[in-house]
């Protein structure tokens, strides 16, 4: 019997028919300088007129579009990709190591019971 060669044919696919998800941080970096750009000019804004709170101000929406300076960049770069992993990796590191004693524990538990199971069965299996 003449073996079958299986061809697959594709017939529905159509390159860019896909949709591949956008993985970079450009969106949330977008949104960070922008939201970053607009608390400076509110604080600049309400020192100008005198307000001690931004609440205060009945004019804040007709103010126009925050420039972004390099300076906001370099901030919110330096804020979101150096500081706060940095402050992350701390805090779950000083975490994780507080409950070393909280594992040994359960370790010298765990073996206690193992053992206290063997006392029980050992004398079944022999």
């Amino acid at each position: 019997m003449p073996e079958k060669k299986h061809t697959r044919k594709f017939s529905s696919f159509q390159p860019g028919s896909i949709p591949v998800p956008d993985l970079r941080y450009e969106h949330g970096v977008t949104n960070s300088i922008s939201d970053y750009a607009k608390s400076v000019q509110l604080k600049n804004h309400t020192q100008a007129l005198g307000l001690k709170e931004a609440g205060e101000a009945e004019d804040v929406e007709d103010l126009p579009p925050p420039p972004i300076t390099p300076t906001i960049v370099l901030w919110v770069i330096w804020k979101n990709q150096i500081m706060m992993p940095l402050l992350q990796s701390f805090l779950w590191t000083g975490f994780l190591l507080s409950l070393g004693p909280v594992r040994n524990l359960i370790i010298g538990n765990g073996v206690r019971c193992g053992l206290w199971l063997r006392s029980i069965l050992a004398p079944a299996f022999n």
